[in-house]
């Protein structure tokens, strides 16, 4: 199935065109010293952004749970392997749910809002996990999780693009990538230790929601709306 459908989409984008785009003049061009110079002139003028930032860094904390979230289901539940898939589908109607009320946010309210948003999804998805250990929390859970997912994705993508309006949007960009990259790996060595330290997936789970608070108390009080704001 995953092939097939792989291979319509791949049919798809052969019927489509890349627009038409000219080419920068040579002085646009910026060599690597160049451009990581003008990435640090940003994280040190920036104060907003670095402020977002951290508010990304901390967001990241989601993926030291979610890897054990299957297991635990498993564990707790008794049921068989089998019952991953019907995880993975309230995920997948999760993340149908995240696009839908991450476009009706962001259109409405602003990408902020959607952040803010993505991270209360998670706060119920560790609720779920922790106060309602049964099938339909765990598949409460995965539920939350897509929707969790899908809205950081719409909000991080579209709060970067509103964020660096005027201003170098590659370079604000691969700032943020490249945090998020040192932080998910950071994530996956602190869950590593957590679990060796401490059974169960309290420990984890507290940490993210840790991790979820601070986010949302930055983006609440730091962080403007960047929508009109530049």
């Amino acid at each position: 199935m995953a092939f097939g459908f792989l291979t319509l989409s791949y049919i798809v984008f052969l019927f489509t065109d890349e627009p038409h785009m000219p080419k920068p003049p040579r002085e646009a061009h910026h060599s690597f010293m160049g451009q990581f110079g003008r990435m640090r002139m940003i994280l040190r003028e920036d104060g907003e952004f670095r402020t977002y930032l951290m508010a990304r860094v901390l967001g990241t904390t989601v993926f030291a749970t979610v890897p054990y979230m299957a297991v635990t289901a498993l564990e707790v539940t008794g049921r068989p392997d089998a019952f991953t898939g019907r995880l993975l589908a309230f995920q997948m109607s999760g993340a149908i749910l995240g696009n839908l009320l991450g476009g009706w946010v962001g259109d409405t309210l602003g990408s902020r809002r959607v952040l803010i948003s993505a991270r209360s999804s998670f706060m119920l998805s560790c609720a779920c996990l922790l106060l309602l250990p049964t099938a339909l929390g765990f598949c409460l859970a995965f539920l939350l999780w897509g929707m969790t997912r899908a809205q950081q994705v719409i909000g991080e993508q579209t709060f970067l693009v509103e964020i660096s309006k005027g201003r170098p949007m590659p370079a604000y960009v691969g700032i943020a990538s490249l945090a998020q990259l040192l932080s998910v790996l950071a994530m996956a060595g602190i869950s590593l230790q957590l679990r060796k330290w401490f059974p169960g997936i309290l420990p984890v789970a507290l940490f993210s929601l840790a991790g979820m608070v601070g986010s949302v108390w930055l983006l609440k009080t730091r962080v403007r709306e960047p929508r009109g704001s530049r």
